[in-house]
């Protein structure tokens, strides 16, 4: 986080300011790995799982989710300044496993979302008349939702997760880089492609129900692309 904000720094001092610029207004789509969400928490599951004498188990597998996003951003000359909404979840293919220690098995379902707000400040770098490309970095609010099911805890319990149905809801704090190009379509729509590496706190959560705590945390990346429109002033 230091060396984020002295990199945020040198970008400002070494920008020129004008009045006029180019403002824009982006909608894009890609992947999310949430490491920092799931797997985590998938690979302890696992490894109880595992340590469990005579159990059959399904380890639970982690994959990338569907991510969308809306940039409100503002550039001129060198300067970018981006700000913007984004929502990833793993509802399309959720974390699923099980472990069997009798005759009836424990089915173990995880699903994760987050909601994000990040600001950057970065440079704009032009190749061409209509081609850019641009690094920034930035700080972020996230909140994640993560849900924990099991079928039958009771027939095989796992120790973080006592009961059948657990809630951990939390405001995470953190910072990004990220990088990107843009390539202008018309005069004013543009294709863009982002790189983005999340940088999050993780913190211990106490589900809703108060009798669990499970340590979350928002150390992701992601890549994007969408369409720009834009507005010069």
């Amino acid at each position: 986080m230091k060396y984020i904000k002295i990199t945020l720094l040198l970008i400002f001092l070494c920008v020129d300011l004008h009045a006029g610029g180019m403002f824009n207004v982006g909608f894009m789509a890609g992947a999310a790995d949430d490491a920092g969400g799931v797997d985590k928490i998938d690979g302890d599951i696992n490894m109880e799982m595992r340590s469990t004498a005579g159990a059959t188990v399904a380890e639970l597998d982690t994959t990338y989710s569907p991510v969308f996003s809306i940039n409100l951003g503002y550039v001129s000359d060198s300067l970018m300044i981006q700000g913007g909404w984004e929502y990833t979840t793993n509802v399309f293919y959720k974390s699923r496993g099980s472990i069997k220690t009798g005759s009836t098995a424990n089915e173990i379902e995880v699903t994760f979302s987050r909601f994000t707000v990040p600001l950057s400040l970065g440079i704009a770098i032009p190749l061409t008349d209509r081609d850019s490309i641009y690094f920034a970095g930035g700080v972020n609010m996230s909140y994640v939702i993560l849900e924990v099911k099991q079928s039958s805890p009771s027939s095989a319990p796992l120790s973080a997760y006592p009961a059948g149905s657990l809630h951990y809801t939390a405001f995470i704090s953190g910072s990004h880089l990220k990088c990107g190009g843009d390539i202008r379509l018309s005069r004013n729509y543009s294709f863009a492609m982002e790189f983005t590496q999340y940088f999050g706190n993780t913190k211990k959560v106490e589900n809703e129900e108060k009798n669990s705590k499970i340590l979350l945390g928002v150390n992701s990346f992601e890549i994007t692309a969408g369409i720009n429109y834009n507005i010069d002033i």
